[in-house]
């Protein structure tokens, strides 16, 4: 049923890009709302669990019959993925029902994402001179390397003063996940869209193929 290009994919995929869409508007729509965020963040979570569960179920572990043997075949990465997005949506789960700790967190990841953009800015920013010093690459190359480095350190600089305040990083986070929440459901439906028409078309083409090869071999031979 979920075999990929059939109806009930189709179907699936089709649906969770729309509740991506939807829950995307409504994060970046009410990203200050107390009651709403501690919502999204249960639905979320559960839509994680179900997602990964489906994973887990259908893709991790597959059976394959060769003559009388049968044969387990599992999949290495879809099992990381789906063990993953369980962790994720557990913890969201957890941080609902305690969600005064989320601000904790939230103030400390803001910290860490401030950091880790200054340290890159600054290697970069050091790498660009070094580049430009010894003309390895063109100058205007080097030039837009220290002119992204440098704002990957003032963008570090404003996350670090501003997001630590629970209320703004909560906001913040609430609309950058609304924003690629609606990328990921755009991109999941029209990807969907394409492989379901595109495998439609092969089928087609494959059974017109075969009804074609025994006409030509009914047809008499020339001497």
């Amino acid at each position: 049923m979920l075999k990929k290009g059939g109806l009930g994919w189709t179907i699936w995929n089709v649906l969770l890009g729309v509740l991506l869409v939807v829950g995307g508007i409504l994060c970046c729509a009410c990203s200050g709302d107390y009651n709403f965020q501690k919502t999204v963040i249960l639905i979320l979570g559960i839509l994680i669990i179900i997602d990964a569960s489906f994973r887990l179920l259908t893709q991790v572990i597959k059976i394959f019959s060769i003559a009388d043997l049968t044969v387990i075949k599992t999949d290495s990465n879809n099992a990381v993925i789906g063990a993953s997005e369980l962790a994720i949506g557990i913890l969201m789960i957890f941080v609902h029902n305690e969600f005064s700790y989320a601000n904790i967190v939230f103030r400390y990841l803001a910290y860490f994402v401030g950091i880790l953009f200054v340290v890159g800015g600054v290697v970069g920013l050091i790498y660009g001179i070094v580049f430009l010093i010894r003309k390895h690459n063109s100058v205007l190359t080097n030039v837009l390397e220290m002119l992204v480095a440098a704002c990957l350190i003032l963008l570090g600089i404003i996350i670090m003063i501003y997001l630590p305040d629970p209320g703004t990083a909560l906001r913040v986070f609430f609309i950058l996940s609304g924003i690629i929440l609606i990328i990921f459901g755009l991109i999941l439906t029209c990807a969907t869209a394409y492989i379901a028409v595109r495998l439609h078309k092969d089928a087609k083409a494959l059974k017109a193929k075969a009804k074609e090869e025994p006409k030509e071999a009914e047809e008499p031979k020339e001497e």
